[in-house]
């Protein structure tokens, strides 16, 4: 995420309580948790620290879940599986809870499985027949669309999809709609919450759009400040209508106009050339893809969001922000300024980067803490730096040659409150530093490896302490050495001198 232009509304709006939305409402403290549900030969461990539902125990397996399902009350509620994949390492499941068939805001946790061990995490509500709210309300889809559009005054390009849901409130539940609000003409991801009383009073609100803060075909390799000259590549996957820029899971567009072709595949374009940022935009997120997919398993993209994601380039809208992400949307806008952002790199990767996260682990969730935005942005600062083996950032598009951002910058340090929502962005560098400075100590590969796989153990309400634990646990899933994964000392190492 970048910095907010001009003009645009600061998020999020809070008009009511979040106190039961945030946390596992209906269970006992973690370490208390982790005790109860303490067998024989069946030890849980609450490793995040005794706000953050964070459990664990060595047993492997689905039936290792066992004591915790047992602390969660279904009598009047049920629950689906809101996404499930495997990856090398481990299997991961997220269940969202839900009350008359409907979800419940924030009622969601993850069950983690490798062959070393099994967590849970997340914030599931513990007493759903506490919060049956009843009767189901009658409002028309219209009525809703029009409260939402006249609250937070969206243009009326805007599409709003709505859903019913349960708002947990002051140990009960109401009532509420969901409000997904997009634009593709101008640069909206937002979701909204109004209660479904008479007034359709807005509750709260949250962008949740990622951006890169600054910010055979010919291409740049990294962006134009680093290599001045266009180098020509190879243009893998192409799929589809033969001439056309797509893949199965890419497919890239200009902001105005008809989409390049060249039936013979011929891109190997001039920067002056109409369509050269099609190609740029187009070789750098395919490589981006490639990154992942050889570093997480093919797997991770094997669901609606890569099928495909759109990136959009010379896209006006994003000037301020360079690049952005757009779950809602399932895609990348990649500005035009001065400096397109689709010739460089650095760029295409975190904006990528986002996608991924968003995919694993939702760290750009309405409700994340400004932890887990700002560790989203670290894994984005990161991901093209490692890939590109240079600590810089945003180089080219702020035209600082030193970088707008360093992962090797020493002075950076985790913030143990950040209040203000753009504090995210130091969070962010400090993050993206720790892994950096893990990169230094283990090398590229494992750091890569275990810096992306923990994303399988983070949560949008993570903590510090559960960003560790979650190095932690991918460390052990990929090099298990007894009873800790055979680099504990070496991410205590890096943790400990970042934090402020």
């Amino acid at each position: 995420m970048g910095f907010a232009g001009e003009g645009q509304s600061v998020y999020p709006i809070v008009n009511c309580d979040l106190s039961d939305i945030i946390g596992a409402p209906g269970l006992p403290p973690a370490e208390t948790l982790a005790r109860t549900m303490s067998k024989r030969n069946h030890s849980w461990k609450s490793v995040g620290g005794p706000e953050t539902l964070f459990l664990a125990t060595r047993t492997a397996g689905v039936g290792a879940f066992g004591p915790f399902e047992e602390h969660l009350e279904q009598k009047v509620g049920s629950e689906r599986v809101q996404t499930s994949f495997q990856s090398t390492v481990c299997e991961q499941t997220t269940h969202q809870q839900l009350l008359r068939g409907r979800p419940v805001v924030g009622a969601r946790y993850r069950t983690v499985s490798s062959p070393s061990a099994s967590v849970v995490l997340g914030g599931p509500v513990a007493d759903l027949s506490q919060r049956d709210p009843g009767r189901v309300p009658r409002h028309s889809t219209a009525a809703v669309v029009q409260a939402v559009r006249d609250q937070l005054q969206v243009p009326g390009s805007a599409k709003i999809d709505v859903e019913r849901v349960v708002w947990p409130f002051e140990g009960r539940g109401v009532w509420a709609y969901r409000a997904r609000v997009t634009d593709v003409s101008e640069p909206i991801d937002v979701r909204a919450y109004v209660q479904a009383d008479a007034q359709l009073g807005l509750l709260y609100a949250q962008d949740v759009s990622c951006s890169a803060s600054f910010g055979e075909g010919r291409v740049f390799r990294i962006n134009p400040a680093r290599d001045p000259a266009p180098e020509i590549v190879r243009l893998a996957g192409l799929e589809g209508r033969r001439g056309v820029l797509n893949t199965g899971k890419l497919m890239t567009v200009p902001a105005m106009g008809n989409a390049i072709t060249n039936a013979k595949r011929d891109f190997r374009l001039k920067p002056d050339q109409e369509g050269f940022e099609e190609v740029c935009g187009f070789s750098h997120m395919a490589n981006a893809m490639q990154f992942f997919r050889d570093l997480l398993g093919p797997d991770v993209f094997n669901d609606e969001l890569f099928a495909p994601l759109t990136i959009r380039v010379q896209d006006r809208t994003v000037n301020a922000q360079v690049g952005a992400f757009f779950p809602g949307q399932k895609m990348i806008r990649l500005a035009e300024t001065p400096h397109p952002a689709a010739r460089s790199g650095d760029i295409c990767m975190h904006e990528f980067t986002h996608a991924v996260v968003h995919r694993i682990a939702r760290l750009d969730d309405e409700f994340a803490s400004p932890i887990a935005r700002g560790i989203n942005e670290g894994f984005a600062d990161y991901a093209q730096a490692t890939f590109f083996n240079d600590p810089r950032f945003g180089d080219w598009v702020r035209d600082e040659p030193k970088g707008a951002r360093r992962c090797d910058d020493q002075a950076l340090r985790l913030m143990s409150n950040p209040q203000d929502p753009q504090d995210r962005y130091r969070v962010g560098s400090a993050w993206a530093a720790l892994l950096w400075d893990l990169r230094v100590l283990v090398g590229p590969g494992v750091a890569d490896a275990v810096a992306f796989h923990s994303l399988q153990f983070l949560e949008p309400r993570c903590t510090y302490g559960t960003a560790r634990q979650a190095l932690h646990h991918a460390d052990l899933a990929l090099f298990p050495a007894r009873r800790a994964g055979r680099h504990k000392a070496q991410i205590d190492q890096v943790f400990d001198g970042r934090m402020a």
